[in-house]
């Protein structure tokens, strides 16, 4: 029985005449100068412009059929009309609300009316909606960036899920009108789905002050910094540091860490595990992808990069069998000069041989006599020079680590094709520069052969140590936290740290190679990467060994947020629609 008077119903129309308004104010103040002012030189100040309106009505392809609405000759009024004929019918069309002048705005006031009445109510039988396209709802305060637009979508409708009882008995003529009224934005104006710079930009102070060599703490730097230095690059770099958990994003699929800005204007961000419920609360093992070995070996420089390119083995305790002739250097052919018949640290050179005039395909090169007196020394083609062997291994991109290539896998498998279009391609940089005590070609040091990082203008110097896929140094825009980054943040190098965002009580991999080193007390000698200790101190592991990973990526610049804090509870989400 209900279903037939429904049916009955059909005949009744809604006649929706809909006025939607944007409405204009805006006071600009002028300050009446009294003073004499003589200056020397020409020039121009440009007047601000105020021109905010409608454009581009878009109507969706499931309404019904009506007029198309019409936006007037200012741009600043949308007019249509709809007949909605039975329950279920409804019009929905969305036009953008552009601000193409010189001065940000804000909305000021909103107003709603039906037939010339404040809207208190509707009829049970309608609905009328007028939101941002997103779904957002439209506020007072919120601001309209110069040279930006927003899309609002307005939908009426005859609502399907009534009774025979709420129907009108007759047509019924309904004028709405919707009014938003724009002025020029104040300090209290909130930007709708903030751009992350902007959250960083507001929050931030400089770091002038801060004594990076200590950890972070109340008196050494909790919160969003500016980097000292970059105040006037075109993207300055702003930083997270410290004691902080308003950081935390859900991009895609999983929880991030926002870590830094770029310098082309990108947010970088490292993993930080799968949403539980909508919050980000990993720690330990959950805010990793698993674990990886940083490379399959711990016996060459170039196992501690990243990338690298030759793989030379270093022999940690070598010596001749026999008794053998130790040279100053070489001659052109190859031989021997200024034999001695044991070694010394002038006498790098040698062949294994007490014959002064025996020459090899390769020569072995002592480096270092440490303070174990360990001798460590390497062989390679004696027509190359020492410097020549580390370019070979350092200064090439060509061989990815095993840690590189278990970060690609992942990005393949959960990026890739999915969230890769919200990424910019930045540049990670894997400073592969080292100490001037380190090896060299004429000489045997003590010391150990320690990297040195970029530096905290978080720039690389050489180009070569610049990863990025424009280069063709990555297959993908993903790698991990540099030593320069982890700085940044308040770490310090063997040095315990708590009270930082980094620590997650278990110990990952850092992008930076650290050293070659002589282990416990002379047992043996290894290379070195970077890695997060799980008591929050930063320092060198062996490459050999298994440690967890937390990919870093970078998001576009003018990344938004929809909603969220950033608190672990309660993180900003970054559409993905």
């Amino acid at each position: 029985m209900k279903k037939d008077m429904l049916t009955n119903t059909n005949s009744k129309e809604l006649l929706l005449i809909v006025l939607f308004a944007v409405l204009f104010c805006i006071t600009i103040g002028y300050a009446y100068l009294t003073s004499s002012l003589n200056i020397n030189g020409t020039g121009s100040i440009k007047n601000p412009t105020w021109d905010i309106h409608f454009e581009n009505v878009q109507v969706n392809d499931e309404s019904v059929t009506a007029s198309t609405p019409v936006i007037d000759s200012l741009k600043t009024t949308v007019t249509y009309s709809v007949h909605l004929t039975k329950p279920g019918d409804f019009y929905e069309f969305t036009v953008d609300v552009v601000n193409a002048g010189t001065i940000d705005a804000m909305i000021d006031s909103i107003s709603s009316q039906l037939n010339d009445v404040e809207i208190e109510s509707l009829p049970s039988y309608l609905e009328y909606d007028v939101k941002y396209a997103d779904g957002g709802e439209l506020a007072v305060h919120q601001l309209l960036p110069k040279g930006e637009s927003e899309t609002v979508k307005i939908r009426v409708g005859y609502k399907l899920d009534v009774s025979a009882d709420d129907l009108p008995e007759t047509a019924q003529n309904l004028e709405f009108s919707f009014t938003i009224v724009y002025v020029q934005a104040t300090r209290d104006a909130m930007e709708r789905n903030p751009r992350i710079i902007s959250i960083l930009q507001k929050d931030a102070t400089t770091d002038q002050w801060i004594k990076f060599y200590e950890v972070n703490g109340t008196t050494n730097g909790n919160g969003v910094f500016l980097r000292d230095g970059t105040e006037n690059d075109a993207h300055p770099i702003y930083y997270y540091r410290g004691n902080i958990t308003n950081n935390n994003i859900i991009f895609g699929d999983f929880c991030w860490q926002i870590v830094r800005t770029t310098d082309t204007g990108g947010i970088k961000i490292m993993y930080n595990g799968v949403p539980n419920n909508g919050q980000c609360t990993n720690t330990g093992s959950r805010s990793t992808i698993g674990l990886s070995r940083f490379n399959n070996g711990s016996y060459s420089l170039a196992d501690a990069c990243y990338s690298f390119g030759k793989r030379y083995i270093i022999e940690s305790s070598f010596s001749c069998s026999g008794e053998a002739l130790f040279g100053s250097s070489l001659d052109t052919d190859g031989k021997l000069l200024d034999t001695v018949s044991s070694r010394d640290v002038s006498h790098p050179y040698t062949y294994c041989s007490n014959d002064p005039n025996y020459i090899a395909d390769e020569v072995w090169h002592i480096l270092q006599i440490n303070y174990n007196n360990n001798v460590i020394a390497m062989s390679f083609d004696r027509t190359k020079s020492l410097e020549d062997v580390l370019s070979e291994m350092l200064d090439s991109n060509e061989n990815k680590s095993v840690v590189h290539q278990y970060v690609d896998e992942w990005y393949e498998h959960n990026i890739l094709g999915k969230y890769d279009s919200y990424l910019e391609d930045t540049e990670f940089c894997l400073s592969r520069n080292y100490s001037s005590d380190s090896w060299s070609q004429n000489g045997v040091t003590k010391e150990d052969f320690s990297f040195s990082s970029a530096g905290l203008m978080l720039k690389c110097s050489d180009p070569i140590d610049r990863l990025s896929v424009s280069n063709g140094s990555l297959d993908y825009p993903v790698a991990l936290l540099t030593y320069d980054e982890v700085t940044l943040a308040g770490t310090v190098m063997y040095t315990a740290n708590g009270s930082n965002y980094l620590k997650i009580g278990s110990e990952y991999w850092l992008l930076d190679p650290q050293m070659y080193y002589t282990y416990g007390g002379g047992s043996g000698c290894f290379t070195s990467a970077g890695c997060i200790g799980s008591d929050g101190s930063k320092y060198g592991r062996i490459t050999s060994a298994t440690e967890y990973v937390r990919p870093v990526v970078s998001l576009k610049a003018g990344t938004r947020i929809s909603s969220g804090t950033g608190e672990p509870t309660d993180p900003y989400i970054i559409k993905t629609d």
